[in-house]
């Protein structure tokens, strides 16, 4: 039992439980009751953006804290922080094992695709001076809204994925 709580407390095993745990909450609310215990002091909500594959991104308030990202993206998840903006993109860590549909091509300073994410993902604002995520600006927003504007179709060619908006 001792190996087993180590293992669990050390190892990435939590996350896989606790991802199973997020998964069985399928009721309405049920997330939001399973994620705090009583007396504990309610999840600050962030405005995020929002990116589903094939459709436009929109705004959407959600919890600051794992249970709440978990939900958002279908899982256990990852941060990626692309380019200089104080920012952290929030997709699955297993997007593209799982197979999830691949969303939008991520692409260096000169335009070229080096990376895609499978399934839905979000931006936060990722503040350097604070280790919370909090809200995007109205700037932040604006700018990620039109980066992500298009939905993206991805095909293979010669051995190679192009990326075409759709």
């Amino acid at each position: 039992e001792q190996i087993s709580d180590y293992l669990i407390d050390k190892g990435e095993f939590r996350q896989v439980i606790e991802a199973e745990q997020v998964k069985e909450a399928q009721e309405p609310g049920a997330m939001e009751e399973a994620s705090r215990d009583p007396g504990e002091e309610t999840v600050k909500q962030i405005t995020v953006l929002v990116v589903e594959p094939g459709k436009v991104p929109y705004t959407k308030e959600i919890g600051d804290d794992w249970r709440a990202f978990q939900a958002e993206v279908g899982g256990t998840f990852q941060i990626i922080y692309p380019g200089y903006d104080p920012v952290g993109l929030v997709c699955n860590d297993d997007g593209k094992l799982l197979g999830l549909p691949l969303n939008r091509a991520l692409r260096d300073e000169n335009g070229e695709i080096y990376d895609a994410i499978a399934g839905t993902f979000f931006i936060c604002g990722a503040p350097a001076d604070s280790e919370n995520f909090a809200s995007l600006t109205d700037e932040q927003v604006d700018y990620w809204l039109k980066r992500f504007a298009k939905p993206e179709f991805f095909v293979r060619v010669n051995g190679q994925i192009i990326c075409v908006p759709v």
